[in-house]
């Protein structure tokens, strides 16, 4: 599961689905899929980063039934009128799954 993702997010391109960047919807260059069709399960890896006005942001990750990368959801502690994320924060966090080494 762990090379699978390193491999999406390695060719993922983003599409925004609200205006402040916390909903985030990913295509892959070789899967075609329906958005209603997902099937969605959440990574057991989460993100840590800071919003624009240095807020903090939880990053978590989902999947589609097919367990390729398939969306991105941010959760902001404090959602100001400037609370976009800082990309440059970003930072994974792994649970412990031992799945996610398979």
């Amino acid at each position: 599961m762990r090379k699978q993702l390193l491999a999406d997010m390695a060719v993922a391109t983003a599409r925004l689905f609200l205006k402040n960047g916390s909903f985030v919807f990913l295509d892959l260059d070789d899967v075609k899929r329906r958005q209603d069709q997902l099937g969605l399960r959440e990574y057991p890896v989460s993100g840590r980063l800071r919003d624009m006005e240095g807020g903090p942001v939880r990053a978590s990750l989902w999947m589609d039934r097919h367990g390729r990368l398939s969306e991105i959801e941010l959760i902001f502690a404090f959602s100001g009128p400037n609370s976009k994320p800082d990309w440059s924060t970003l930072e994974f966090v792994q649970t412990d799954y031992p799945e996610l080494d398979a």
